[in-house]
């Protein structure tokens, strides 16, 4: 690798970091790499520190002698189930828009990826309404329907992820597009 490719590289991960907020334009396949990776990396460690509040909640509820520390365990689980259901749209709000990016690079339009996106939260959606329906209506929790939409949102997700590895491979359309000019073309 030359000085050059190391200096390319840098400048792609800085740029994949500086423009993971702008939907407009076309993200190369570096860019949006480093951009996915930082999202993954947020994602995963998201999911890490909530898989600990629950194990640590569940340990303090085996010991119920102990009620202070129990109730500072119970707010701070509450205090992180607010910060996740805050932390988590914005990370797929950035991955969508990184992936839009991705899309224009590839020379299609932005709606595929709003299909790819919206479909798991219209399923997960959808499953809450029918669950809340079920509760409230008709005063019973219906465990298959629960169990087939968690399922379905799984299945999109995998789907999602799926469009995503294909997408870090896919090469940029060559020369500019309706989205503006190639990234990876220096312009003189």
């Amino acid at each position: 690798m030359t000085e050059h490719d190391g200096f390319s590289e840098t400048t792609s991960v800085l740029k994949g970091f500086l423009n993971i907020f702008r939907i407009a334009g076309r993200s190369a396949r570096r860019e949006y790499v480093s951009s996915v990776i930082i999202i993954l990396f947020l994602f995963v460690g998201l999911l890490l520190v909530a898989r600990l509040a629950i194990v640590s909640y569940m340990l303090s509820a085996i010991n119920e002698d102990d009620h202070e520390s129990k109730n500072q365990i119970l707010l701070s689980f509450q205090i992180f189930e607010w910060l996740f259901l805050i932390t988590f749209p914005v990370l797929y709000a950035l991955l969508f828009i990184s992936t839009v990016r991705r899309s224009h690079d590839i020379g299609y339009s932005a709606r595929w990826a709003v299909a790819l996106y919206l479909t798991p939260v219209l399923v997960f959606l959808m499953s809450y309404a029918i669950g809340m329906v079920n509760l409230f209506i008709w005063q019973r929790i219906d465990h298959v329907s629960a169990i087939i939409f968690i399922y379905l949102v799984r299945a999109s997700l995998v789907v999602n992820l799926f469009v995503i590895i294909v997408l870090c491979f896919w090469p940029s359309q060559p020369g500019p597009n309706r989205y503006g000019p190639n990234p990876n073309e220096v312009s003189p």
